[in-house]
């Protein structure tokens, strides 16, 4: 499996074109403080760049901490886009159609069963979707993808997105079930949103793309910061 097939893999699934290296890597308690921080003052364009920074040393795993913000334009408030946040979260129409920064779509293939439970009054719902990944070529990688998304009581959202079955094509699968876990949450700030949570990616075989792989992760915040005309 090359490494762009691997690359594809994620970016239909970890669902911002910003980097994720630079700085040093930060324990989760580090983490929490600093987006707290942040959630208590008007936030600035130049202190939001999402990063996720690889604390292990294992081969074939990636394991980071994310963490951002997104700054709304005009007189919105982080509530407010809170709230356009999760009309798109809990709409599996609008994670189906989710785009790379090019514009192509990064499912070729989208088929979400019924969402049990509702986003409405500090709820939660839940749904897997059987996925085609936007794969160049002969390749057709498939999976199955569980979206979980929970109101929090800090008055933001968390999704996290896992895989259930194994995903790969051609009878090749380097992500096992359970290999991905990817998540985001927003907390609202004054003027924009706090992003903050995890990914990790583990591949059980071409394991030296396991960076290649994770490296798209932040697309996935980068096409929702562009439905929510954020900064």
């Amino acid at each position: 499996m090359t490494a762009r097939l691997l690359r594809q893999l994620v970016l239909g699934i970890a669902l911002a074109s910003t980097s994720l290296a630079g700085c040093a890597a930060q324990t989760d308690d580090e983490e929490s403080a600093a987006a707290d921080a942040l959630s208590l003052r008007e936030l600035k364009v130049s202190e939001c760049k999402v990063a996720a920074v690889n604390r292990s040393q294992t081969p074939g795993v990636f394991d980071a901490a994310l963490s951002g913000c997104l700054v709304a334009r005009g007189t919105e408030t982080g509530a407010a886009m809170i709230e356009r946040a999760v009309a798109i979260i809990g709409d599996a129409n609008e994670i189906g159609g989710a785009t790379h920064p090019n514009g192509s779509k990064m499912f070729s293939s989208f088929k979400p069963a019924a969402a049990q439970g509702s986003l409405a009054n500090g709820g939660s719902l839940t749904y897997d979707a059987k996925i085609g990944l936007d794969i160049k070529g002969p390749f057709d990688a498939k999976g199955t993808l569980r979206f979980s998304a929970q109101r929090t009581a800090a008055g933001g959202v968390t999704l996290t997105i896992t895989n259930t079955t194994g995903i790969g094509a051609l009878g090749i699968k380097p992500v096992e079930a359970g290999g991905l876990v990817f998540v985001l949450t927003l907390s609202p700030a004054q003027n924009g949103v706090v992003v903050t949570g995890s990914v990790n990616v583990t591949l059980v075989s071409q394991k030296d793309q396991v960076g290649a792989v994770s490296s798209v992760a932040p697309e996935i915040v980068g096409w929702l910061k562009g439905k929510l005309g954020a900064q």
